[in-house]
């Protein structure tokens, strides 16, 4: 026994049907993802001239990416004038070029300020192991401060005003006494890695403090093709045939970029920004989706050989030996009274139950042995 039901847990028992079996659900799957290739493709295909599924384009826009896009907006008006010498306009546009290419540098350099704001907020933080008035705390409490710098004064309450005093300077960008109070925190303390603390801090604060100082004296200067641009503006204003549009998009262009410069009434305000929505873009769906597509093609088709492995084998294996036993009745190796026994999980159990049945009416119709 324990050797034929060794055998009957062979996989394939029955070959043609089980590899029949497991290929429908095969080719099934790969019809099924055909299909969904094939609708992305048309989806994918769509794409431009029906606007299916767009993605929002953000990005965040400073002081100086608002002064960008007026300037190339003004900047395309100015190619298009036919009107006017070329060496005015193209003294214009050579002038917003160069403006343009420093407002790139002023750009990175907020960038640049905005990521040492946030180390220099994050050296200020109680959770962080170097702290700035945790070392100046622990400095006083165990006496490693140079005496003669506090003479006469409370060190506790000094050391409350220098903390609001740099907390001001670095967020607020009051830069005025931050640089003293640090000077006389490296003063104050005697171990040299406690300075060592303070001058690092003071290093990133003084790099900080010049880009945005840099920054701002950029941003709040008057751009000098202005002038040339507004003496454009006068000059085709006094021409008739001159396209109105062009006109008052350049008036808009100046107006605006005067405009944002006038908002900038502090340091703080160069590092402010938004997160806005600039445009869209279509989807390409093929690009998003074919693997993930591919990832369940394959998944399907390995749990469908292996549950069709299981399940099939629950079909064939009985079958099998169905076929084989009834065989070997036709053949004499087993009797006509033989009884053919399936597990009682198979399937066919009443097919074999019936043909079970059969025989045993046979024998008892034609009195066999």
């Amino acid at each position: 026994m324990a050797q034929v039901k060794k055998k009957r847990f062979r996989y394939f028992v029955d070959k043609p049907f089980q590899t029949k079996f497991i290929l429908n659900f095969v080719v099934l799957v790969l019809i099924s993802a055909f299909v969904s290739l094939g609708f992305i493709l048309y989806v994918d295909s769509q794409k431009f001239s029906k606007g299916v599924l767009f993605e929002e384009l953000v990005k965040d826009f400073y002081k100086t990416t608002d002064l960008s896009y007026e300037s190339v907006k003004l900047r395309n008006n100015l190619e298009k004038i036919q009107s006017i010498d070329n060496n005015i306009k193209s003294k214009a546009i050579f002038g917003v070029d160069s403006y343009l290419r420093k407002l790139d540098k002023v750009e990175m350099d907020i960038k640049k300020a905005i990521e040492l704001r946030k180390v220099l907020i994050r050296s200020l933080s109680l959770s962080f192991e170097n702290n700035l008035f945790n070392v100046i705390n622990e400095a006083i409490k165990n006496g490693k401060i140079n005496s003669n710098v506090i003479e006469g004064i409370d060190i506790r309450t000094e050391v409350t005003k220098w903390r609001i005093s740099i907390e001001k300077g670095v967020q607020e960008c009051d830069f005025s006494s931050t640089s003293d109070v640090l000077n006389k925190m490296v003063s104050l303390l005697s171990d040299k890695n406690d300075v060592k603390v303070v001058l690092d801090f003071k290093k990133n604060f003084d790099e900080y403090r010049v880009l945005v100082e840099s920054s701002y004296s950029f941003v709040k200067e008057q751009p000098e093709f202005l002038k040339d641009v507004e003496a454009i503006i006068s000059s085709l204003s006094s021409q008739g045939m001159v396209d109105s549009s062009i006109v008052s998009s350049l008036s808009s262009s100046v107006s605006k970029i005067r405009s944002i410069i006038y908002s900038v009434k502090d340091y703080s305000d160069v590092l402010y920004y938004e997160t806005r929505t600039y445009g869209k873009k279509a989807y390409n769906l093929l690009d998003l989706y074919w693997r993930p597509i591919l990832f369940l093609s394959v998944l399907q088709i390995f749990l469908i050989v292996v549950f069709g492995l299981f399940f099939s084998h629950r079909i064939a294996g009985p079958v099998h030996r169905i076929k084989k036993e009834l065989r070997d009745i036709a053949e004499n190796r087993l009797p006509i009274t033989h009884e053919i026994r399936l597990r009682k999980n198979d399937f066919l159990l009443d097919i074999a139950k019936e043909i079970n049945n059969t025989l045993k009416s046979i024998v008892e119709r034609f009195n066999l042995k």
